[in-house]
């Protein structure tokens, strides 16, 4: 009876998911995509290549996201089906946090250059097609990397690291995330040039960068309490600060 009830259930198995793989009902019929960046559910579709009305169990799973992790700014997906008729695509994106440029390199956002970003991690992505070159986002101007080659994505150099890491910290503070950023420029070896929209300049070193970020907040909410503001600041130093206040009218006062 055993060997019997066993037979019939395994037949019931194999009945059973043959049926779903020819049921009319269980086919793609739609597709739900979840991003926090960047890409458009339109160029993941159209990347992802889905046919519609496929059978929703013939889908490789493992193999689709394979391929949509080879998708620009795609740090991890998850894919999933709900049944009946349900793909869902779960993107979680790298967050660019500047247009790089190097124009001895062909590197710039705007002209005739390949445009491209950097990430939290300063890893380079190629933002052809996938960001508007309007895009809001500062400007990191460098001098031609040592070494690079069209394949490399991590970028090592010291000044390019510090400016990410700055830039990541800055995005992620809500004291200084409310000032708009323009530019972040390498004016020498040691040091990193930081202009603000507001015409603010913050010369940065190179390394140290949590310190400067402490002193750079205290100097700030000092100069909020006694109504100044603020046109540089060199946070090279570790005492004795330099810093220029914006010399207002007395006209204008």
């Amino acid at each position: 009876v055993g060997l019997a009830f066993g037979g019939f259930l395994v037949a019931g198995l194999v009945y059973s998911s043959s049926y779903l793989q020819k049921d009319e009902d269980f086919v793609v019929r739609k597709v739900e995509v979840r991003t926090d960046g960047f890409l458009t559910e339109e160029r993941i579709l159209e990347f992802a290549d889905i046919e519609w009305h496929e059978n929703i169990f013939e889908i490789d799973l493992i193999e689709l996201e394979e391929r949509l992790n080879k998708l620009p700014f795609v740090e991890s997906v998850e894919v999933a089906r709900k049944v009946p008729d349900l793909l869902i695509l779960h993107f979680t994106e790298r967050k660019p946090v500047a247009w790089l440029s190097c124009p001895a390199m062909g590197i710039h956002p705007e002209g005739s250059g390949t445009p491209m970003v950097i990430d939290e991690n300063a890893e380079l992505l190629d933002a052809t097609g996938w960001i508007d070159p309007n895009e809001a986002l500062p400007l990191v101007q460098v001098k031609p990397f040592p070494q690079f080659n069209p394949d490399q994505t991590k970028l090592d150099t010291l000044s390019i690291q510090t400016a990410a890491r700055f830039l990541c910290a800055w995005n992620h503070d809500p004291q200084l995330s409310r000032l708009r950023l323009k530019r972040v420029r390498q004016t020498n070896p040691f040091s990193l040039r930081i202009d603000l929209e507001t015409g603010e300049e913050i010369t940065l070193g190179l390394k140290d960068l949590p310190r400067q970020l402490s002193d750079l907040k205290q100097i700030r909410y000092q100069a909020h309490l006694e109504d100044q503001s603020i046109a540089s600041i060199n946070l090279l130093q570790r005492k004795n600060i330099p810093v220029t206040f914006v010399r207002v009218n007395p006209s204008e006062g």
